[in-house]
């Protein structure tokens, strides 16, 4: 009987205990913190983005961009705004579901054969491109007018002037169909080649100079991480492209904006960040209100993780993890502002920061905000740097382009090409030396991202 009672009140004593932690867990998490001067700074930046006209807006453009080929793009990107925003509105509901509208979807089984092996081809920077296309000259035209619609949609965006992302920054929110648009670009990249082969030479580069000229606009003024690496896929995509493309084929066709390095605001990530800090409030907010089940898409193996999951909502402290992430997206976003000769050492000192933010257990200091480390644990590195990187290549990446149809313009053989670009002043940006090369192949360029090596066929 003693015994029983010696174990009721251990069981009690350890229920009053768990209760009693509990409270001083909400006690300590009851009020949330002030917003702090960074995450103020990505909430001013975000929110006096200059709007841009319907009309204008090369987002709302790909929004709709696979439109039925009766419908205007833009007409079908403001009717899914229109629907998301009155979606955003409503209880979350997860069977709450976009409309189906009519669109004209691109499809690969309607295309020649042929084409397969020439994408693949121009897309695997083999020094097969070139080859391919001239082998499957004759057929061009087939695929062009096959094509035709993609083509023309694609034209109508690439001279649209702005972008602006309209949409409330939230999980729900529908994204582009970025496909058919990169799709779009490889027809314009054969339509250019193709009219460099018929002497329409300046037509050519003209339409080289309106695409790239759009996407390094696109890249400048994203608003969200995925229209920005969006950008600098495509923007890889027309130099990669165009120098197997044009291999061999008299000069005339290169763009002027080759030539221009990248701007500042081509560089910054200011207005990406704040869009991203825009992104994580709404999320964290639904999270805090129990508006979204978070619990079961981190669940974990730890029991009492677990547990703290399921009684974190009221030791979530939104404002704090806000204030967190943005001095860390601050600091980086200095970093990535230093002289490309400075970017190997803030790579190290960015993934460092990464590292650090991320709690490596839970201590007395973790306590407060409690569920918000816990996510972040279960989050790991976010490896933002990497993305960071990949615009910073594309530099180098241009330099070595344009040094590359330089000498081919010159007519040097291998052995003068390589001496050329000993006394070359486009260098590798980061290391300040020349390019590397390739005895009998061409340009090697290594960015500091984890991105294969560029090798650009001579």
């Amino acid at each position: 009987m003693r015994l029983l009672r010696a174990l009721t009140f251990c069981l009690l004593g350890g229920i009053a205990l768990t209760l009693l932690s509990y409270a001083a867990l909400l006690l300590l998490n009851w009020r949330d913190d002030p917003v702090s001067a960074a995450a103020q700074h990505f909430t001013d930046v975000h929110t006096t983005r200059r709007a841009v006209p319907d009309q204008q807006n090369a987002y709302l453009y790909m929004l709709g961009f696979e439109a039925a080929d009766d419908q205007s793009p833009i007409d079908l990107g403001r009717k899914r705004i229109d629907w998301l925003r009155w979606a955003l509105d409503q209880p979350w509901n997860e069977s709450l579901q976009e409309p189906e509208y009519s669109r004209r979807l691109a499809r690969d089984d309607e295309q020649p054969l042929f084409v397969e092996s020439l994408v693949e081809a121009c897309r695997s920077n083999n020094g097969q491109c070139a080859a391919r296309l001239l082998a499957s000259e004759a057929r061009l035209d087939e695929w062009l007018k096959s094509a035709q619609p993609l083509l023309q949609r694609y034209q109508a965006l690439i001279v649209l002037p702005a972008m602006y992302e309209p949409l409330p920054f939230d999980m729900r929110s529908s994204l582009p169909s970025y496909r058919p648009v990169l799709q779009g670009q490889q027809l314009l990249l054969v339509h250019a080649w193709q009219l460099h082969r018929q002497g329409a030479s300046e037509q050519a580069r003209q339409l080289l100079e309106s695409d790239l000229r759009f996407w390094r606009m696109a890249l400048a003024e994203a608003d969200t991480l995925i229209s920005r690496l969006i950008a600098v896929s495509a923007v890889r995509q027309h130099l990669l492209w165009s120098v197997q493309m044009f291999r061999g084929q008299p000069s005339g066709w290169q763009p002027e904006v080759w030539s221009l390095p990248l701007s500042a605001e081509e560089r910054n990530w200011e207005r990406v960040l704040a869009g991203e800090m825009a992104f994580m409030k709404g999320l964290l907010q639904q999270m805090k209100h129990g508006e979204l089940d978070w619990v079961a898409a981190i669940e974990s193996d730890n029991s009492l993780q677990n547990l703290a999951y399921r009684l974190g909502a009221p030791l979530l402290l939104p404002q704090r993890s806000l204030n967190d992430q943005a001095q860390l997206l601050q600091s980086q976003q200095s970093l990535f502002e230093l002289p490309y000769s400075e970017l190997a050492g803030a790579q190290e000192r960015s993934r460092n920061l990464e590292h650090s933010f991320v709690p490596q257990g839970i201590g007395v200091a973790e306590l407060r905000n409690l569920a918000g480390h816990l996510l972040r644990m279960q989050g790991g590195d976010n490896d933002l740097t990497e993305y960071y990187l990949r615009v910073s290549d594309l530099e180098g990446l241009r330099r070595a382009a344009l040094l590359l149809v330089e000498m081919r313009d010159l007519k040097l053989d291998p052995q003068q090409a390589m001496i050329h670009t000993w006394s070359s002043p486009l260098r590798d940006p980061y290391r300040d030396k020349p390019f590397a090369w390739e005895a009998q192949q061409g340009l090697r360029y290594q960015g500091l991202s984890k991105e294969e090596p560029y090798l650009l066929v001579y």
